[in-house]
C-alpha cells in the first residue's frame, strides 16, 4: 500500500523526538513571538494608521486578539483530533477533497519557505539597518550609519542571510538541545520586551519625542510632515465602528505563525491541554506588548503624527527622516543608548533563527506525512536516528529559502512578506471545511474513527471555531480586492499563487498514476480514513 511505503522510524520515533512537550511548546510558541512582535508591531505603528486613522486601536486589538483565538482554536482543533505531524494536511485529504487537500498543503509549505527567504532578506536589507539609521541620528559618535551601509550592501546581506539559514538548519537537523536553548531564550526576550515596554512607558515624559524629533530635523517639521501627508491624499477622520472587524481581518497577518509550527507537531506524546493554555498564553502576551506599544506611541507622540508618518513611508517619501516608523523608532530616539540598540539588534536576531527554526521543522513533519501517503518519494521523509526532521525535506525548505532570498534581493521581499497571509488562507480553506465536516459527521458519537483521526471529544466546540476560522480566512481573501492598494495582491504574485496550485495538483495526479501502473489506488487508499470515520 502507498500508506505504509513512506517514512522510516516515522511512526516510532517521531513522536519520542519531535513530539516532546517541550519542543512542542518551544516551536508553536516562538513562531508566533517571532511573527507577533516583529510585524505585529509595523501592523500597528505604520500601516494600520496610516490607512485608518481614526480607528480604534485597543478595539482593533481586541478584533485580532479575538480572531486569532479563533485560528488557534481551529488549528488546536485539528491537532488535537489528529495527533500526527503535517495534521491540516490529514485532515484535508480525509475529510474534504484529497487532490485539493495535497494542493493546499504544498502551497502552504512553498509559500512558508519562500516567505522565510523574504524574511530573512528584508531583515538584513531594510529592518536592521533602518534601526542603525535611526540609532545613527542620536548616537552619531559611533558610526552606525556606515554600518548600516555596509549590511544594507548585497553580497553581505546575502552572506548573513545564509549564515542564519545555515544555522537554523543545523539545529533543527541535529541539534534538538540546541533549538530548544534557542527558543527558550527567544521566549524569555519575548517577555523582557513586553516588560521593557511597560516601563518605558511610565518613564517616558509625554511629548519628549515630539521635543527631541523637533531638535533632530528643525522646528516646525511634524506640522509639516503632517501637512504634506493629507496633501497628499490621508484622510483623517474616525472610523470606529469597523475598528472590530478590521482588527479580526487583520489577525491573521498578526499571528498566523502560529499555525505553521502547530501543523508540523506530533500530540501523541504531548499532553494537549497544557499546549492550548501554552499558546493561548502567549497571545495574550503578544497582544500585551502591542497594547503596551500603542499607549506608548499615544503617550509619546501628538495627534495624527503616526498616520502622517506612516502614510509618507508607504509611499516611499524620499525625506531622510522617513528611515523606521516601527515602534523601536521612536523607542530609540527617546532612549538613545548604545546599549539599548545593541539590545535589540540581538533581540531580533534571536526570534529571526526562532521564526526560521520553527517554519523549518514544520515543513519537514509536512514532506514526511506526504512522504507516508506516497505522495512523494519514501526516501523524502527518510530520517536517521537521533534526527528530529527527515533530512531531505529540511533541505528542501532550506532550498526555497534561499530562493525567497534570491527573489527578495531586488526588493520583492515585500510582497513575499505581505502577500503571504492571502497564501496562508487559500490553503486552510480544505482544513477548515474538513474539521467543519467531520466534526459534523462526529456528533452522534466516534463510530468507527480511524486511528489517525479518532477524537470526537467536543464537536460543537470544533465545529463553531471551524466555521468561525473560515469565514475570517473568507473575509481575508475577499480583502484582496477592497483594501487599499499596499494590500491587494500584485498581479505577479496572484500568477505565482496559481502556478503553485496548478503545479501541486499536477504533482498529485502524476504520483496517482505513480501508484496506478504499480496496482494501488492512491485515491481509495487515502479516502479509507475518512469513510470509516463517517466524512
Amino acid at each position: 500500500m502507498a500508506s505504509k511505503r513512506g517514512v522510516y522510524h516515522q511512526d516510532s520515533s517521531l513522536s519520542d523526538k519531535s513530539g516532546q512537550f517541550s519542543t512542542g511548546i518551544a516551536v508553536g510558541t516562538l513562531a508566533l513571538g517571532a511573527i507577533g512582535v516583529m510585524r505585529a508591531d509595523w501592523w500597528f505603528t505604520t500601516y494600520i494608521p496610516s490607512q485608518w486613522p481614526g480607528a480604534d486601536w485597543m478595539v482593533l486589538l481586541i478584533g485580532a486578539l479575538a480572531g486569532a483565538t479563533l485560528w488557534t482554536l481551529a488549528y488546536y482543533a485539528i491537532a488535537y483530533r489528529v495527533g500526527t505531524a503535517g495534521n491540516d494536511y490529514q485532515m484535508a485529504t480525509r475529510h474534504f477533497n484529497t487532490p485539493i487537500g495535497f494542493a493546499g498543503s504544498f502551497v502552504l509549505m512553498a509559500s512558508s519557505a519562500l516567505f522565510v527567504g523574504g524574511v530573512v532578506i528584508a531583515f538584513f536589507r531594510s529592518w536592521l539597518p533602518g534601526l542603525l539609521r535611526t540609532a545613527a541620528l542620536v548616537l552619531p559618535q559611533y558610526g552606525l550609519d556606515s554600518l548600516s551601509e555596509a549590511i544594507q550592501a548585497p553580497q553581505l546581506a546575502i552572506l548573513l542571510g545564509v549564515i542564519v539559514i545555515l544555522m537554523a538548519f543545523l539545529t533543527v537537523l541535529f541539534s534538538p538541545r540546541g533549538m530548544k536553548v534557542l527558543m527558550v531564550i527567544g521566549m524569555v526576550l519575548v517577555a523582557v520586551w513586553g516588560i521593557a515596554w511597560t516601563v518605558s512607558l511610565f518613564v517616558t515624559p509625554t511629548g519628549k519625542f515630539a521635543q527631541m524629533y523637533e531638535g533632530l530635523y528643525g522646528s516646525g517639521i511634524i506640522d509639516r510632515q503632517i501637512n504634506l501627508a493629507v496633501s497628499f491624499g490621508l484622510i483623517l477622520t474616525r472610523r470606529p465602528w469597523s475598528s472590530f472587524l478590521l482588527g479580526m481581518g487583520f489577525s491573521v497577518w498578526l499571528f498566523q505563525g502560529i499555525v505553521v509550527p502547530l501543523s508540523g507537531l506530533s500530540l501523541n506524546r504531548v499532553k494537549s491541554s497544557s499546549l492550548l493554555g501554552w499558546l493561548i498564553g502567549e497571545l495574550m502576551v503578544i497582544a500585551m506588548v502591542i497594547g503596551v506599544t500603542v499607549l506608548f506611541l499615544q503617550q509619546s507622540l501628538p495627534p495624527n503624527l503616526l498616520a502622517a508618518h506612516g502614510w509618507l513611508y508607504l509611499r516611499q517619501a524620499t525625506q531622510p527622516e522617513f528611515f523606521l516608523p516601527w515602534a523601536v523608532f521612536y523607542f530609540v530616539i527617546t532612549h538613545p543608548s548604545l546599549l539599548l540598540v545593541i539590545g535589540i539588534v540581538l533581540t531580533w536576531g534571536v526570534w529571526l533563527i526562532n521564526l526560521i527554526q520553527a517554519y523549518f521543522f514544520a515543513i519537514a513533519q509536512g514532506i514526511a506525512a506526504w512522504a507516508k501517503d506516497g505522495l512523494v518519494s519514501s526516501s523524502w521523509g527518510y530520517q536517521q536516528r537521533g534526527q528530529q526532521v527527515p533530512a531531505v525535506g529540511l533541505f528542501g525548505a532550506a532550498l526555497l529559502a534561499l530562493v525567497g532570498m534570491a527573489i527578495g534581493l531586488g526588493g520583492n521581499w515585500v510582497h513575499l512578506v505581505l502577500y503571504y497571509p492571502y497564501a496562508f488562507a487559500m490553503a486552510s480553506i480544505g482544513p477548515l471545511i474538513g474539521l467543519i465536516r467531520y466534526a459534523w459527521y462526529q456528533r452522534k458519537g466516534p463510530g468507527h474513527s480511524s486511528k489517525e483521526i479518532q477524537n470526537s471529544k467536543g464537536w460543537i466546540w470544533a465545529f463553531l471555531v471551524g466555521i468561525a476560522a473560515l469565514a475570517i480566512m473568507s473575509g481575508v481573501i475577499g480583502s484582496a480586492w477592497v483594501l487599499p492598494r499596499e494590500m491587494q495582491i500584485s498581479r505577479d504574485f496572484g500568477v505565482g499563487l496559481i502556478l503553485l496550485w496548478v503545479i501541486a495538483l499536477g504533482w498529485y495526479w502524476r504520483r496517482v498514476n505513480f501508484w496506478r501502473q504499480r496496482g494501488v489506488n492512491l485515491n481509495e487508499t487515502l479516502h479509507r480514513a475518512s469513510s470509516h470515520s463517517g466524512g
